[in-house]
């Protein structure tokens, strides 16, 4: 059985995104460019459901200009992300085995 690892990230920015505390979302949004400039990480980022405006647009357009894998708006914290792991494993094969595809 062959077995593929990878790296994943996923940031919740739903508490995050609609405070009035700038320093705090300066500080997810470094760490997330930072992932990303790091790369062979697949970002995915959970934002609020009702997707605040920020001072230079909406955190879901920063989060797909970023480059992140997947952005998933109002993600519960209970809610069963075994799908989206699923799929990870998917896009690290095809990465990896093209001729598979």
């Amino acid at each position: 059985m062959c077995r593929n690892s990878f790296k994943m990230a996923m940031l919740d920015f739903q508490d995050v995104a609609n405070l009035t505390n700038s320093a705090q979302l300066e500080n997810y949004r470094s760490l997330a460019e930072y992932i990303r400039w790091v790369g062979g990480v697949l970002l995915v980022i959970n934002g609020p459901e009702q997707d605040s405006q920020l001072q230079d647009g909406s955190l879901e357009l920063w989060a797909r200009q970023l480059g992140s894998w997947s952005y998933l708006p109002g993600v519960l914290p209970k809610s069963d992300l075994s799908d989206l792991c699923e799929q990870a494993l998917h896009v690290v094969d095809r990465l990896h085995h093209p001729s598979r595809s």
